[in-house]
This record gives C-alpha cells, structure tokens and sequence, in this order.
C-alpha cells in the first residue's frame, strides 16, 4: 500500500488488514525492540472484531452496526498511537516488513525536514482526573501551540522515582504523540508518586532535537 492513510477505509477490507497487522507485530516486536501489541490493542482488537461478525449477521440491528462503527474507531486510534510511537521511525522495520504489514512505505526524494533545534515544554499539566497525568505542550520558541516546521511530533520520557533523576537517561520510559495533549496512565498503586518527564520534538523523518528541562508532578 503505497496511499497517504495505511488504514484501509472498506470494514471487510479494514478487518483483514489490522488482524494481519497485529499478527504481525506480534511476532517480531522483540526483534524490533518495541512494545508488544498485547493489552490495549489486544483487548480494542476482540471487540471489534466481535463487534464486527455481529454488524455482519442477517438479522443485525442499527445497535449492531452502532458498536462495530464505535469499536472500529476505538481500534484505529489504538493503531495509530501504536505506529506512530513504534512504528514509524524505528530503523528496525525494513520496508519488506511494512510492505507484508500493508504500510506506507517513505519515498526518499523530498527535502530534508530541518533536524529541531528547539525543544517542546509543559504549557500546562492537568491532574484532574485520578490516575491521570495530562501534558499539554507547545514550543518553546512560540506562544502558540503549532509544531515547529518539519516537527512530526513530541516525544516524552518519563519516570517514577524517589529522587530528582541526574540526568535524562534515568527517564527509562518513553511514549509519543503528535499533537497536544499527552495523558499517561497509571495504576491505583501508584498514586501520589512523584512523575519525572522530559520532552523533546522528533522531526518527519525521525530527527530527535534536543531535550528541554526535567520537569515534576504528583500523580493524582
């Protein structure tokens, strides 16, 4: 698939592919040195597909075709999340893999998207939710909340830890998203731990400016 979207619009189509595409991450996301595809996409993944041999049946409702509309929807942003944060710029994936994965393939030829030299910063962090941590971010350089040019999105490291972190490395977890807000989730247990975070923004062909300062809160 060689199309702007990778995800193909057609249910029928659609369910063939995103079961191929998880089979296939499942398989070779330790050699690719990313998150397995298990837990949420697994659990997006059973209902739509549940959702969607129910929409297929002679005598389905409008309810039916409601909940396989929404559990799609569900299931796409789970894909997409996934693939943007470990699949689109990870060096790992030859294109022979997205072509079995039905991806879009980079074409070279384009001018090279500027390397940032800028950094991502908190605007605002939302605790208003328990368990939550949402990170609203915009650039340092702006007022306004639009990415930099050539900026594909923001990526943000992130810990637990008893004791302010010494470095950024310490931030052993990362996740990525292209737009503002962010929202980490944690677990009950973890409530009132100190969350260290960290940003920095990755370009369109997976550029990694540098980071800005190491910034804290509670989790609520």
């Amino acid at each position: 698939m060689h199309t702007a979207d990778y995800i193909p619009h057609p249910d029928g189509e659609f369910f063939n592919w995103v079961n191929n595409f998880y089979d296939y991450t499942l398989a070779h996301f330790s050699a690719w040195q990313i998150p397995s595809p298990n837990d949420k996409f697994h659990t997006e993944l059973l209902a739509f597909v549940a959702a969607y041999e129910n929409a297929k049946a002679p005598n389905r409702g409008k309810a039916d075709v409601l909940l396989k509309n929404e559990t799609r929807a569900a299931l796409v942003k789970v894909v997409r999340k996934y693939y943007n944060a470990s699949l689109h710029f990870n060096d790992l994936v030859t294109d022979v893999d997205r072509e079995k994965m039905g991806l879009t393939i980079p074409h070279s030829g384009h001018t090279p998207a500027p390397k940032p030299s800028s950094y991502p910063e908190a605007d605002k962090v939302d605790l208003s939710i328990l368990r939550q941590v949402t990170i609203h971010f915009r650039d340092q350089k702006s007022q306004h909340k639009a990415k930099p040019k050539g900026v594909h999105g923001c990526e943000i490291h992130w810990a637990l830890l008893d004791a302010p972190p010494p470095h950024v490395e310490t931030l052993v977890n990362a996740t990525f998203d292209t737009h503002s807000p962010v929202t980490l989730v944690f677990d009950e247990s973890q409530r009132g731990q100190k969350l260290y975070f960290c940003l920095r923004w990755v370009n369109t062909v997976g550029d990694k400016g540098p980071f800005g300062t190491i910034s804290n809160t509670i989790v609520p």
